[in-house]
């Protein structure tokens, strides 16, 4: 009876270590389930933060490309504008000295109108 029961205590013994080792193995399982779950969670979200990623240099390049076309034809408009302002600038010049020389013109008229009718005075005079 003796060997009876220290053979009864360790069977208690080993039943209870076989739950506790069922019992943490089912632990493991559902963690490592939890895991697998949680990796192909992140895989999917690793394939989108790619996709995304992509999308984003492309928006970004289209981005570039239009502000470097918009720059271009801004300065390309400035040019012009600059050039017609110079334009414009020089027919202000050329403008104003046709107004000089048509003042010189109407000046010298004016003279000689003076002189011309001096003239017939002094002749009538005699």
């Amino acid at each position: 009876s003796g060997w009876y029961n220290v053979y009864e205590d360790r069977r208690q013994e080993s039943v209870k270590i076989l739950a506790e080792t069922s019992e943490k193995r089912t632990r493991i399982n559902d963690s490592i389930s939890y895991i697998e779950t949680r990796l192909e969670e992140l895989q999917s979200e690793k394939e989108e933060l790619k996709e995304h990623q992509s999308l984003d240099r492309k928006r970004r390049a289209l981005e570039y490309s239009l502000y470097d076309k918009e720059s271009k034809e801004a300065r390309s408009e400035l040019e012009a504008l600059e050039e017609e302002e110079e334009d414009t600038s020089n027919m202000e010049e050329i403008y104003d000295s046709l107004l000089k020389v048509k003042d010189e013109i109407l000046e010298r008229e004016n003279l000689e109108d003076k002189l011309i009718n001096r003239s017939i005075n002094h002749d009538r005079e005699k």
